[in-house]
C-alpha cells in the first residue's frame, strides 16, 4: 500500500515520463466526465492524394494545330516546327524572327548543311516524340544543335553518347568531340580509351581517325591514367 506522499511522488514521476498523463482525480475535477462517460474531441486533417499520372503527355500532344509554325526548308522538302518552341530553344532562330529579316517576313528558313532526316529528328526530339536513333543520327543532331546554339539538345544528346560508348562507335564520338571542342565528351572519351583502348585499336575506324585527333586522344588518355 502506497502512502499519500508515495502516491503523489508516483504521479509526479508519471507526469515527467509522459506530458500527456492525467490522473483520475484530475479528470473528475476537470468536469470532463459527464454521466459516467469521458468524451474526447479531436480535430483531424486529411491530405487526399490526387490521381497519379502514369504517362505525362509530351508537349506535341498539347499544342494547338493553330500554333504559328516555321518552315525549315531542306532541299525540296519542308519540315514544319512550332515557332514559339524553336525560338525559345535557339538564340539563332530567335534572332532571325525577332528582326526585320527575310526569314521573319516569309516564315521560313533554308537549312543548307543538313539532310531532311536530321532536321526531322531534331523536330521530333524537341517536341517530345519518342523514336530510336543511331550514333550517326545522334551526332548529326548534335551538329545541328551546335550550329543553331540549341544547348539543351546538345547537353541531353551528349549524355546519350557518353552513356552508350562502345568500341564500334567510339571513333565517331571522339571525332565529334575534338572537331567541335566538346570538353565533357573529350574527357569521357579519354577515360573510355584508357580503360578499353585495346578494343578500339582493333577497329578500322581508329586507323582512319584524323591524325591530330588521334594524337590528342592518346595524350588525353595517358594524362587521365596518370592522375
Amino acid at each position: 500500500m502506497l502512502t499519500t506522499d508515495q502516491s503523489r511522488n508516483s504521479k509526479i514521476q508519471d507526469q515527467k515520463r509522459n506530458p500527456w498523463f492525467i490522473s483520475h482525480d484530475e479528470l473528475r475535477k476537470s468536469g470532463a466526465i459527464q454521466n459516467g462517460k469521458f468524451v474526447v474531441s479531436c480535430d483531424i486533417e486529411f491530405n487526399l492524394p490526387w490521381s497519379k499520372l502514369d504517362n505525362i503527355p509530351p508537349i506535341h500532344c498539347l499544342l494547338l494545330k493553330t500554333c504559328p509554325q516555321v518552315k525549315l526548308i531542306v532541299g525540296e522538302d519542308t519540315v514544319e516546327m512550332n515557332k514559339a518552341i524553336l525560338t525559345s530553344i535557339s538564340p539563332v532562330f530567335n534572332a532571325m524572327f525577332s528582326h526585320d529579316t527575310k526569314e521573319a517576313r516569309t516564315g521560313s528558313v533554308r537549312i543548307p548543311d543538313f539532310d531532311f532526316n536530321t532536321v526531322q529528328n531534331v523536330r521530333r526530339f524537341c517536341l517530345g516524340v519518342e523514336f530510336d536513333f543511331t550514333t550517326k543520327e545522334c551526332i548529326d543532331m548534335l551538329k545541328f544543335a551546335d550550329k543553331y546554339d540549341i544547348k539543351g539538345l546538345q547537353d541531353y544528346l551528349e549524355v546519350c553518347l557518353i552513356n552508350n560508348l562502345t568500341a564500334d562507335n567510339f571513333c565517331a564520338v571522339a571525332d565529334y568531340a575534338w572537331t567541335h571542342s566538346r570538353d565533357t565528351v573529350k574527357i569521357n572519351c579519354a577515360q573510355y580509351f584508357s580503360n578499353y583502348g585495346e578494343g578500339v585499336f582493333l577497329t578500322s575506324a581508329f586507323a582512319g581517325l584524323e591524325p591530330t585527333i588521334m594524337a590528342s586522344l592518346v595524350k588525353a588518355a595517358v594524362e587521365f591514367t596518370s592522375k
